[in-house]
């Protein structure tokens, strides 16, 4: 993993998994274009948008997501709204249930570790940092159309990773 990588090698790189992922997706099309679940996405972050509207300060836990679909809620009107869709998008679920204001403080973590990562990237640019730091894009890209961060087996031993290593890496290169 102390293989230092130069730009070309980088590029190439992503070139030919995008290449993979491009040709995966085109065998695999039936599967990513379903007009039903597009569609059915759609409606729901509409249906998010009208309720985030309707209370801006959000609902708290369990109105949206999957663990939505586990309680019952004594109000009529969460019950009708949230126990009909999933968001499926982590950053709506966010913004329902905690606010504007928790939404924000979550995307400024994400931030911080998201610039530590990327500066690590560019001093070091060796394989491991290159896979963490695509590791963490990955998730929040996926974040987009699925709760990926209740995978508690995904997400909390590599949240342990990421932070271990930036740690590490952030002595190492500041004492340099």
């Amino acid at each position: 993993y102390n293989k230092h990588l130069t730009q070309k090698q980088i590029i190439i790189s992503w070139g030919i998994i995008s290449i993979f992922w491009m040709l995966f997706i085109y065998i695999k099309r039936a599967l990513f274009l379903h007009p039903e679940a597009v569609l059915g996405r759609f409606e729901n972050l509409i249906i998010s948008w009208k309720m985030f509207f309707w209370n801006p300060l959000g609902y708290w836990l369990g109105v949206a997501g999957p663990a939505s679909q586990l309680a019952t809620s004594s109000s009529k009107f969460l019950s009708s709204w949230s126990h009909l869709f999933l968001p499926e998008n982590w950053y709506v679920q966010i913004l329902l249930e905690q606010s504007l204001l928790w939404l924000a403080f979550f995307l400024l973590v994400i931030y911080y570790i998201w610039k530590n990562l990327f500066h690590i990237v560019k001093v070091k640019r060796d394989f491991l940092s290159i896979w963490i730091f695509s590791s963490f894009i990955t998730i929040l890209f996926m974040a987009n159309f699925t709760h990926i961060f209740e995978e508690a087996a995904t997400n909390y031993v590599l949240f342990m990773i990421m932070w271990s290593y930036i740690i590490n890496e952030s002595k190492r290169i500041k004492l340099k």
